[in-house]
């Protein structure tokens, strides 16, 4: 095996999801109006929303807000985006990875 492609195999192994993880995400509530929500889309430059509840002032993620979400379900099927909230319209299934996992090992699963 060439040294070029150890070292490919090597840094594979070796990079974790928070090598290459924003530390800085935009988050929302369930009860966010979904007006709002593309709003802090807009404001902070985001594509999508951690969606997230506050129990006993520690916050859990709950769901992911796209702008394709938006599009897909409120602008494409003719709905009132001022009527819905964002827990309306998120993402629900999440896959998690902690700081710490192997890239290679979520590939995997």
């Amino acid at each position: 095996m060439s040294y070029e492609k150890n070292v490919k195999n090597y840094m594979a192994e070796r990079l974790t999801t928070g090598e290459i993880c924003t530390r800085s995400v935009t988050i929302a509530f369930r009860g966010t109006s979904l007006n709002g929500a593309a709003r802090l889309m807009r404001e902070n430059h985001v594509g999508c929303l951690v969606v997230v509840d506050e129990v006993g002032g520690v916050r859990i993620v709950v769901g992911l807000l796209t702008d394709r979400d938006i599009v897909t379900a409120v602008v494409a099927s003719d709905l009132d985006p001022s009527t819905l909230r964002v827990e309306d319209v998120m993402t629900t299934d999440l896959i998690t990875a902690r700081e710490d996992d192997s890239l290679i090992d979520l590939m995997h699963t």
